[in-house]
Parts: C-alpha cells; sequence; structure tokens
C-alpha cells in the first residue's frame, strides 16, 4: 500500500477498500489506513473533488519506506489538482486490477526519464522478456485527429512494444476503436473498457479483432 501510494501520489478509500487486500470490507480498509497513520507513515487530506470524503497520501517517513521497499525516489506533488484527479485515480486502479493479472513490474508515470521514454503514458508493465507495454487511460474524448496523432508517436519510442488502452466506459471504448482503425500506427494496439476490466478478464480489441491478451505471462 505505502508503495502504491508513494508512487501513485496518492489512494482513495475505494482503493484501499478494492486491492488491499482485495475486496476487502470497508471497516478493514479504514483500519489498515488508521494503522499506517499512527505509525506516521500515512496521512489523510480532504478529498478535492467529493465533499465528505478522503484522500491518503504517504508523509515523509512513508516515502522513505517505500523507497527502502523498492520504489523508485518520486518527488511528491505539492498539491493535488482536481482536473486530473479523476483521471489519475482511474490509472491507479487500472495498474491495481492489472496487478492480479500479468506478472510484470510497473514503472510509474512520474519515475520515467524522458531519455528512455521521450513519450510519457500513464505507466509501463515490463515483462520478464523485457518486453513493455504502455498504458494509456483514457477519461475523456479527445477526437479522432488527435488520438490518432498521440497513436502514431508510438512507431518511433523503441522501448515500447505493445500500447493497452484502457478507456472510462464503454462508449469510449467505442469511439476510441473507430478512431484508432485510420492511426498510421506500426506497433500492436489493445482497447479495454474498465467496467469489464474491474470484474474480469475480458478479451482485448486490436487492430486485427479480439484477443485474450489479459492471460498472457509474456509479450
Amino acid at each position: 500500500m505505502l508503495r502504491v501510494c508513494h508512487e501513485q501520489q496518492f489512494l482513495t478509500r475505494e482503493h484501499v477498500r478494492a486491492f488491499f487486500p482485495e475486496n476487502s470490507s470497508g471497516r478493514e480498509a479504514r483500519r489498515r489506513v488508521g494503522e499506517l497513520e499512527r505509525a506516521g507513515l500515512l496521512r489523510r487530506i480532504p478529498c478535492p473533488v467529493q465533499e465528505g470524503t478522503f484522500l491518503v497520501r504517504t508523509t515523509a517517513q512513508g516515502r522513505a519506506f517505500a523507497v527502502n521497499e523498492g520504489s523508485p525516489h518520486i518527488r511528491p506533488i505539492s498539491t493535488l489538482a482536481a482536473a486530473t484527479l479523476l483521471h489519475d485515480a482511474l490509472v491507479t486502479s487500472v495498474r491495481l486490477r492489472l496487478r492480479h493479472l500479468w506478472s510484470a513490474r510497473f514503472i510509474p508515470e512520474r519515475a520515467m526519464k524522458e531519455g528512455d521514454y521521450p513519450t510519457i503514458p500513464d505507466g509501463v508493465f515490463v515483462f520478464a522478456s523485457g518486453k513493455a507495454v504502455a498504458l494509456e487511460v483514457e477519461n475523456s474524448d479527445k477526437g479522432v485527429s488527435r488520438f490518432r496523432r498521440l497513436a502514431a508517436r508510438w512507431n518511433d519510442v523503441a522501448a515500447i512494444d505493445a500500447i493497452l488502452y484502457v478507456t472510462r466506459d464503454e462508449e469510449l471504448k467505442t469511439k476510441l476503436q473507430y478512431y484508432l482503425k485510420g492511426a498510421s500506427t506500426t506497433k500492436p494496439l489493445g482497447v479495454l473498457a474498465w467496467p469489464a476490466l474491474r470484474v474480469g478478464r475480458p478479451k482485448v480489441w486490436t487492430l486485427r479483432g479480439e484477443f485474450p491478451w489479459l492471460d498472457r505471462r509474456e509479450f
């Protein structure tokens, strides 16, 4: 929990309940957060987009603990931006869900170096083979021209072998599938909707049909 909180900058109460451990009760989530708060490793802050609820963030001591356990050194954001909070929360949810399906190391966005990843995705899953899948979480419709332009950028990123897009809902997934059909891309692109991923192991839509990407141990 501390490592993910440090790497993703914050966790919501739902993250804790759903993933630490998976599908735990609200009471257990509150107990675990309270235990880490009393140890000086986590702190609660008001959620800027949902009144009456809170987010949890690591303290300086919590960040030091996470780094000691293998997390990268990441400079904390002083103030979380309300404009990107829902997107960032969804990235964390997707990361945590895929952790249960893929045996791969995750590199968070803020740990990437521009020299290795001139195009910075929301995260990268690196498999034992060395193959890497970029994660792009889409929470809004950027329009056909922009999506196709962004997809084409991956052609020149040698560190990435495939790109997985996860959309906020099925409607955006359908739009993205249409947009990507006209993209000038040379790398495998996959699209999933978060509601389906959240509860199961759906097949991934690609330009060549639907495939069980989530069942793969290597790429």
